[in-house]
């Protein structure tokens, strides 16, 4: 194959993807409008809706990288719609700290006032990940109990300086949610699972009568093969024996502390 042929496969094999893109989209006003920086945000979404208004929603359309990119780009361009802006926030952070030099984060050495409390420890990502939840003991501030999505609950009574877990030996360990009954704080009501990103199904709503340290099922019990989730776990302030559990599955509601949902 000589030179000449060669170069020439090489410059269509760069050139199509363009070429394709431009046939496929070339009605995808939208497409064009979000990498032009002069563009107003809201012509773009009002572009974006008035393409897909009557379509089928498609992957690998597009539909749902911008609906990331609109999510991002609102709350930093409201409300004129200046995309611009989005590339000043730091700009202008710095201009209104120096503004405000007594509401600024950073004592006069620049250090951080926050410090870690824990738990931590190593992982092969470099962090113990995410929580859920942070919940207070209502009687005593330094007992704390958060809950990790698939790492599960883990409770401080010194103010965060050390924490311990018991929930190893659950079936599912991961958790969205603690309720704590405001009148015996030793009684617990663990929602199971990642209500957040799926990182882990639940089992049910577990109960604890000893503070945490072991824990039965309630009325509310899954196995994981379901796939249910658990967003979220109220119990009433006044009536600790009525909760409400939010779940992938509808509102569920116990006046018996767990015995019947």
């Amino acid at each position: 194959m000589n030179k000449f042929t060669l170069k020439h496969m090489l410059l269509c094999c760069l050139l199509f993807p363009t070429f394709l893109f431009s046939q496929s989209d070339s009605t995808k006003v939208w497409v064009q409008l979000m990498s032009d920086p002069n563009a107003n945000f809201y012509d773009v979404q009002k572009a974006f809706y008035a393409y897909w208004n009557g379509r089928t929603i498609e992957k690998g359309k597009g539909y749902k990288q911008f609906k990331r990119w609109e999510a991002y780009m609102e709350p930093r361009v409201y409300p004129s719609g200046d995309m611009k802006l989005a590339s000043l926030s730091y700009e202008m952070f710095k201009q209104w700290e120096a503004e405000n030099p007594t509401a600024s984060s950073l004592d006069k050495s620049g250090s951080t006032l926050w410090s870690p409390l824990g738990p931590v420890g190593t992982s092969t990502g470099g962090g113990c990940g995410r929580l859920n939840f942070i919940r207070f003991d209502p009687t005593n501030s330094n007992i704390i109990y958060v809950g990790a999505p698939d790492g599960g609950l883990w409770k401080t009574t010194d103010g965060g300086t050390s924490w311990t877990t018991n929930t190893d030996q659950l079936t599912v360990i991961g958790c969205s949610d603690v309720a704590i009954d405001p009148t015996n704080s030793q009684i617990l009501y663990l929602a199971t699972g990642d209500g957040d990103a799926n990182d882990s199904y639940s089992i049910g709503v577990l109960k604890s009568n000893d503070g945490g340290v072991t824990w039965n099922p309630t009325g509310l019990s899954w196995s994981v093969n379901l796939g249910r989730r658990i967003a979220k776990l109220l119990i009433h302030p006044t009536n600790p024996s009525i909760l409400i559990a939010a779940t992938t599955n509808g509102i569920y509601r116990t006046t018996d502390g767990g015995a019947t949902w």
